[in-house]
């Protein structure tokens, strides 16, 4: 399991040390509004349209399903809530990375971590999170 800072993966892609064509991008969704909800639906998006312009010549594709799919999804619905972390799992699984950023692991992210760690893929972390990533991850080894 690789964690890397959110700079060193932006200089490595951009050295072209790291290869890759799909990053996942994992932040929080949750809040106690709905406005606070809509926030984090925002944030995600607007890391993905960094993302995809920082990598545009390259060709990387960066999505986070929890920006669009509380749109069509009612996350206080179990049944539903459920069909969206599957589609979610389900694109983590195609993606080479899984990119952590946000003020607090929730535990969506927590899920998604852990199956990035299970399946081996590289962690990019921004700053704000990565020590709460490294001692969840550190945690995740230990079982």
């Amino acid at each position: 399991m690789k964690i890397i800072t959110s700079k060193d993966f932006i200089e490595g892609v951009r050295a072209k040390a790291i290869t890759l064509s799909r990053i996942y991008v994992c932040s929080p969704l949750r809040s106690r509004t709905k406005s606070g909800q809509t926030a984090n639906m925002i944030y995600a998006k607007d890391k993905c349209n960094v993302l995809n312009g920082t990598f545009r010549e390259i060709g990387v594709k960066a999505w986070a399903p929890h920006a669009i799919l509380p749109t069509l999804l009612d996350d206080d619905i179990p049944e539903e809530r459920k069909i969206a972390i599957d589609f979610g799992l389900k694109l983590l699984e195609i993606s080479d990375v899984i990119y952590v950023f946000g003020e607090r692991l929730s535990d969506g992210m927590r899920g998604e971590i852990k199956y990035a760690v299970e399946h081996d893929k590289m962690l990019i972390v921004e700053p704000s999170i990565e020590k709460a990533v490294r001692v969840y991850v550190h945690s995740i080894d230990r079982r």
